[in-house]
């Protein structure tokens, strides 16, 4: 597991990667942090089934993370979750 605490426009935010063991999947996600309490519902989720892709999509939230935590980013993956 690889966890970092990231801030993007004075907002932080938890960034996890976790292998899930009976899936055999690595996943990454991020998670917004109100008054020092991560919050349950994701605003980003990456699976793969390779280590390694994982791990640089980790490097790439932790680097660029405007690209996953803009207005529209978020958006943008919530609309795909839910179906829309």
């Amino acid at each position: 597991m690889v966890k970092d605490i990231i801030k993007y426009k004075e907002k932080e935010y938890q960034l996890s990667t976790v292998k899930i063991e009976n899936m055999l999947t690595f996943e990454t996600m991020i998670f917004p942090i109100e008054d020092g309490v991560v919050l349950g519902t994701e605003v980003y989720c990456f699976r793969t089934l390779e280590s390694g892709k994982s791990l640089n999509k980790h490097a790439d939230i932790y680097n660029h993370p405007e690209k996953y935590l803009s207005e529209e980013a978020i958006n943008k993956y919530l609309k795909l979750k839910d179906g829309f």
